[in-house]
């Protein structure tokens, strides 16, 4: 015979193992959805990826898939995701959006590289998508959420990205003058009365000869560095320094010409 110890502690493990089949069926069974090549999709709201999403998108192939909602609404899409190999313009992987069934429709956009295109409403029940992927590196693809819109009253859809096509400006404000009460010409308003529109009379710029410019020398030394001639005296050293307006030296400076 076991000890009351032992038996004490089989006895809950037992009934917990006896119970395990029924705990398992209770327990909801959450398996990851598999995201194939192109196919139809048809609801009001759903998610739609690319294939084999979360792991990267498969080289050389061609996947075409066609969403449709609601007569009476329009096809909404909303990019969660976002990882195709970038370039320019889109010339190795990228993925198109069509309006309607097929590719033959207008063209909504293409898209490429990392960032998350802009929210798209399509003027329809129906949008087509087709993803393109060379032999070269690729990503993780894309994974999206559709939903279907209600119409407006007048039965006109748009398609609408990050900046609509009706996006507001700011207003400048006008000018004063443009705005103020208009105000008649009076002649008693100009300075100068007078009675034509002749230009008064310029007289020429006074033309001077070489012989007849005078102008201070460049350099003179001060009046204490010169001697009874007007020579610099002993002990002038021309160290330069600058004082106000001009180059000064220490007993001489370079002074400003005067006007003619």
């Amino acid at each position: 015979m076991l000890p009351a110890a032992t038996a004490s502690l089989l006895g809950p493990l037992l009934t917990a193992w006896a119970l395990l089949p029924f705990a398992q069926g209770q327990t909801p069974n959450y398996t990851r959805p598999v995201f194939l090549c192109g196919g139809d999709v048809t609801g009001e709201s759903g998610y739609l990826a690319s294939e084999g999403f979360p792991n990267l998108y498969p080289p050389n192939k061609e996947c075409i898939w066609t969403i449709t909602v609601p007569e009476s609404q329009t096809v909404s899409l909303s990019f969660r995701v976002f990882d195709l190999e970038l370039h320019p313009s889109c010339r190795y992987d990228a993925l198109e959006v069509f309006a309607g069934s097929g590719t033959s429709g207008q063209r909504l956009g293409r898209f490429c590289g990392t960032f998350r295109p802009a929210p798209l409403v399509a003027p329809g029940n129906q949008v087509t998508l087709r993803m393109t992927s060379d032999e070269g590196t690729g990503g993780r693809g894309f994974l999206l959420w559709y939903s279907g819109r209600a119409t407006s009253g007048t039965g006109e859809t748009s398609l609408t990205s990050a900046f609509p096509l009706s996006w507001p400006r700011p207003r400048r404000r006008p000018h004063p003058a443009l705005t103020s009460t208009p105000r008649a010409w009076s002649p008693h308003c100009l300075p100068y009365p007078f009675s034509s529109l002749t230009a008064p009379s310029v007289p020429p710029p006074r033309l001077l000869s070489p012989s007849s410019r005078s102008h201070p020398p460049l350099f003179q030394a001060p009046p204490q560095a010169q001697g009874g001639n007007g020579s610099p005296t002993r002990g002038w050293n021309g160290r330069p320094g600058v004082t106000g307006t001009s180059t000064n030296f220490a007993g001489g400076g370079w002074r400003r010409p005067r006007e003619p």
